[in-house]
């Protein structure tokens, strides 16, 4: 396994507001990055359908592992994004605002570290405290303009999330960035709180704090709360698929409770339905007031 492929020593300092979120450029080696995109597994390999037009797949950590085919660069990276040694670099990034937000899951840096680190899909909550995942993921090329994720908050198990973009080097298509918002800042808590459709939320109500550009190599990490606002801009037709590396970190509890009204509960209620998951997140792309 990789163990110092990131230094938290090096790393930039993450952005508080607002909420906590870092974005490191060049965050792997270039020669591992390269190898990384060379060897990406082929959609046969990863079972995956490309017939579709921006369509998201997601090979997990389990998978990969359990696959031969996957190359040895690909195993070992998403081995290390899936270990306690990044744990304990996202710890190192994000204690202080964790222990803040969150301190009920520990009260300290000391007590975040002493927390039990296993893999989903290959440990459970009987031996471990939280679960990382790292899949080697991706979106489908684009027949027609679509964003594959509006804006959201990430399900309240997860207290971080990661994406790592591997943009090809011939890639000349556009959007597919992902962006950063907030609650327009004259909203008071009622406002905000009658705002939420399950996990999404109109952009109509936020503000553009920053786009994080998809491009070659480029790291974004965050802790997940009721105010983590991001999603995906447009993808513009184009013959090339958007590859990346998503990360996250789960524990068996919701770390937050979304706010108790009607529209937000009968979301939730119809996200459970994966028979119409996927019609509910077109409708949620829609603006509402």
């Amino acid at each position: 396994m990789l163990r110092s492929l990131l230094d938290s020593a090096s790393l930039p300092t993450p952005n508080s507001k607002p909420y906590p979120y870092v974005v490191i450029k060049n965050a792997l080696p270039d020669s591992l990055c390269d190898r990384l995109i060379a060897s990406y597994p082929s959609y046969e390999m990863m079972g995956v359908n490309d017939a579709k037009s921006n369509s998201r797949w997601h090979y997990e950590t389990c998978q990969v592992r359990a696959n031969d085919g996957i190359a040895p660069e690909w195993k070992e990276v998403i081995d290390y994004f899936s270990s306690q040694t990044f744990f304990d670099v996202c710890i190192d990034l994000f204690s202080d605002s964790i222990t803040q937000l969150y301190p009920h899951i520990a009260a300290n840096k000391e007590e975040l570290r002493k927390l039990r680190v296993g893999v989903k899909g290959i440990d459970d909550y009987n031996h471990c405290d939280v679960l990382l995942e790292a899949a080697i993921a991706g979106n489908t090329p684009v027949t027609e303009p679509s964003s594959v994720r509006v804006n959201h908050i990430d399900k309240p198990r997860k207290l971080l999330s990661g994406l790592l973009y591997l943009r090809e080097d011939d890639d000349d298509s556009t959007g597919g960035d992902l962006f950063i918002r907030q609650f327009k800042k004259d909203y008071t808590q009622r406002k905000k709180n009658s705002c939420y459709r399950a996990v999404y939320v109109s952009e109509n109500h936020t503000d553009l704090v920053e786009t994080v550009n998809y491009e070659k190599n480029v790291l974004v990490l965050f802790v997940n709360s009721l105010e983590s606002f991001h999603g995906v801009t447009v993808r513009n037709p184009t013959k090339y698929r958007r590859i990346f590396i998503n990360i996250v970190c789960e524990l068996q509890k919701p770390v937050f409770k979304f706010p108790n009204n009607f529209l937000c509960l009968m979301s939730r209620l119809l996200l459970s339905s994966s028979a119409i998951k996927s019609r509910f997140s077109r409708i949620a792309s829609h603006n509402y007031e």
